[in-house]
């Protein structure tokens, strides 16, 4: 039998790198992350380095095996927006609970409980109920999750093709993150060129309105990236018209779609006032934006205010007076009287934007003010 001669690592780099459009340095440095993992494996605590080497290099070469077999393909572009993390089950299960305390043999029949399909066991746990989607993912008797987080990601971004390395045309996108990776958000980079891998779920209905339509895959990581021909982010910002609305539109806009869960804009406005030190109860800094139009709008056309998330990477390096752009989703507060402070039933609050992504072009940045040295940071610290 003819022995076949293993190519050497540096060659299996240079054709994985080939493959995947993943540069060297790269899958190096994810070779050396797997010979750690089989390092420290119990299973191979008595292992000899040659041993190790072997293991690490087959472990590595059944990653790449599969992620070459993956449908997700290479894309380039930024990310504008980052939204909120979003658990799909848990509606589900309270209504169900509510249903079985109501009533629980109408429930562990399966029955209408709070306008949604409730179903539970015996003892009340919850359960997927039978619908044709849950017949479908063949799923429905079975228990619900603890938890099914999902996060969606907002920017533009253009396809690779795996094979000519041809690229397409860069449109907005939307993209799913689903469960453990939709936790982490700083894990995300915001306004900044990336290349990270994706299935491209596209239909006809999102082509007729110029979207891409992403899901991610087990493969899908951000990277950071140079990329040469990229547009500014002021110009992603403005080529999303579908979902573009002035200031002064929002009132209306958001009257229209208050029911729309997949709501989101984009807008722009000067900067009146920033508050960046994080809310105590739900970890958000504020800021308010105005533009010129809102003055002829009548009297009561306010500035709007903003709610900035800590737990992602939206950048504040500009100051009160800048101009910026924001990606988000509107959301209507509660009235309330302007001298006792008690909610006004019945009347309409101000409209908010939960922000997801902000930006302030160069042009029209100011800089943020220099926070003061405090005595504590000039005191001598005992190491």
């Amino acid at each position: 039998m003819t022995e076949v001669k293993k190519p050497t690592l540096e060659a299996l780099f240079e054709a994985l790198s080939k493959k995947l459009d993943i540069p060297v340095a790269d899958l190096k440095a994810e070779f050396e992350e797997v010979r750690k993992e089989v390092a420290a494996d119990p299973t191979y605590q008595n292992a000899t380095p040659e041993q190790i080497e072997v293991m690490t290099r087959n472990k590595f070469g059944m990653r790449k095996q599969r992620e070459m077999g993956s449908t997700a393909i290479p894309w380039e572009g930024v990310i504008l927006g980052v939204g909120d993390l979003i658990d799909t089950v848990a509606a589900q299960k309270k209504a169900t609970s509510a249903s079985f305390i109501a009533d629980p043999m109408k429930t562990i029949k399966g029955c209408m409980f709070a306008n949604k399909i409730v179903l539970s066991d015996e003892k009340g746990t919850p359960l997927y109920p039978k619908t044709d989607a849950n017949d479908k993912f063949k799923r429905s008797g079975k228990p619900l999750p603890e938890h099914s987080w999902l996060r969606t990601i907002y920017g533009v971004a253009r396809p690779i093709d795996p094979k000519t390395k041809q690229v397409g045309p860069p449109k907005p996108f939307t993209m799913s993150i689903n469960n453990e990776p939709a936790i982490d958000a700083k894990k995300i980079p915001m306004n900044k060129t990336v290349k990270f891998k994706g299935i491209n779920k596209t239909n006809e209905e999102d082509n007729k309105i110029g979207f891409y339509r992403i899901n991610h895959s087990s493969f899908t990581k951000f990277d950071e990236a140079t990329i040469a021909d990229m547009p500014s982010i002021e110009t992603f910002y403005q080529s999303i018209p579908s979902h573009y609305k002035p200031l002064v539109e929002l009132d209306e806009y958001q009257t229209e779609h208050e029911d729309d869960r997949g709501r989101w804009i984009i807008t722009e406005g000067n900067v009146v006032n920033m508050n960046l030190e994080p809310n105590a109860k739900t970890s958000n800094m504020m800021m308010t934006i105005w533009d010129e139009p809102m003055m002829f709008a009548g009297e009561d056309k306010r500035p709007i205010t903003c709610w900035i998330p800590t737990d992602r990477n939206v950048e504040i390096d500009f100051g009160v007076d800048s101009r910026v752009y924001v990606l988000g989703r509107t959301a209507r507060g509660k009235a309330r009287d302007p001298i006792t402070g008690l909610t006004l039933e019945g009347v309409p609050g101000d409209v908010m934007i939960n922000i997801y992504g902000v930006f302030a072009p160069l042009m029209f940045k100011v800089a943020p003010p220099v926070k003061p040295v405090t005595e504590a940071a000039m005191t001598p610290k005992n190491w």
